[in-house]
């Protein structure tokens, strides 16, 4: 029994983010303030891009809900731009994309093909439960302000992500130190959250949103949805967020927009800034990696407190 006036240590665990290749970004050096300042759950890191009170120079776009009923040709052409290899209905003439559309956002599922697609599960329910969202930016400090269309198949991605990655986690983050029976654990804990939720939930096609600069001059739709790409990529314009298997979220910086990808503990999230490539289309490149450590790797920090 601890008698009055003693002290008794406290371990406590603290999870200390740290940079990869720090190339002097001050938003990468004041995310990894702010990651631990909020000491996120694992589920929580992976799946949800907070911001802690005191770090006031981040901050959410200011969006605008746009209903997609009164945008059907708008949302047909970004299906059909950047999702037309894992969404079947993209790939059909606008008359029979709209019909296809309405049965799938009434029924919640959207057939789904292509990578990312298990054999299992093609022809399967896949969650959709759609949203479209605008808002304007500035991708550097004096630059024009840009219109961004985010565009998402499952609306409530943030909450099934952190039901399933609660599961992943239930045994500690450094997943390749699991017994047999706790991997046996997980996978019913998996089943029984899936359950909760409707269709196939896959990361590499609804995790997140499928964003886009719109050019509303424009005349072609092809030069009005501007997809952002990939930069560095040898011999390859991949579209970013397109066949990722993490979530992208818009941020702001000291009123400057990123991006950032969420991933699983003991690895990194990653940073984009987005600027002009060579041939003038707008593309992203990573400034950073931040990585928040495994288990083992957690600092301990003992505490001193007063009985």
């Amino acid at each position: 029994m601890v008698q009055a006036g003693e002290k008794q240590a406290k371990a406590t665990q603290r999870a200390v983010h740290k940079l990869k290749n720090d190339r002097g970004w001050t938003v990468c050096r004041d995310m990894v303030k702010n990651l631990d300042l909020l000491q996120q759950s694992d589920a929580s890191f992976s799946c949800e891009l907070k911001f802690h009170p005191s770090m006031t120079q981040f901050s959410e776009p200011d969006w605008e809900e746009l209903k997609i009923e009164d945008h059907w040709e708008l949302v047909y052409n970004i299906e059909r731009e950047i999702l037309s290899d894992n969404i079947a209905r993209s790939r059909l003439p606008f008359e029979e994309w709209i019909v296809r559309y309405k049965q799938d956002w009434q029924s919640g599922c959207y057939e789904a093909m292509g990578i990312g697609v298990a054999e299992s599960e093609k022809g399967k329910c896949f969650a959709f439960v759609p949203r479209l969202r605008k808002t304007q930016v500035r991708f550097s400090q004096n630059g024009p302000m840009e219109t961004v269309l985010a565009y998402t198949l499952y609306t409530d991605y943030e909450k099934r992500c952190l039901d399933v990655r609660k599961c992943i986690y239930l045994f500690g983050n450094d997943i390749v130190l699991y017994s047999r029976e706790e991997h046996k654990k997980v996978g019913h804990c998996i089943k029984t959250a899936s359950e909760k939720h409707k269709g196939i939930w896959s990361d590499y096609l609804a995790g997140g949103e499928h964003m886009v600069v719109y050019h509303s001059e424009e005349k072609d739709w092809f030069e009005k949805i501007e997809p952002i790409l990939s930069m560095f990529i040898p011999n390859k314009l991949q579209i970013l967020g397109v066949g990722s298997e993490h979530p992208l979220s818009l941020l702001l910086h000291n009123n400057r927009a990123y991006l950032a990808e969420g991933v699983k503990a003991g690895l990194g999230s990653s940073i984009y800034r987005i600027s002009k490539n060579d041939f003038g289309n707008y593309a992203s490149q990573s400034i950073c990696e931040i990585f928040r450590p495994l288990q083992k790797d957690i600092k301990i920090i003992k505490e001193e407190k007063h009985e």
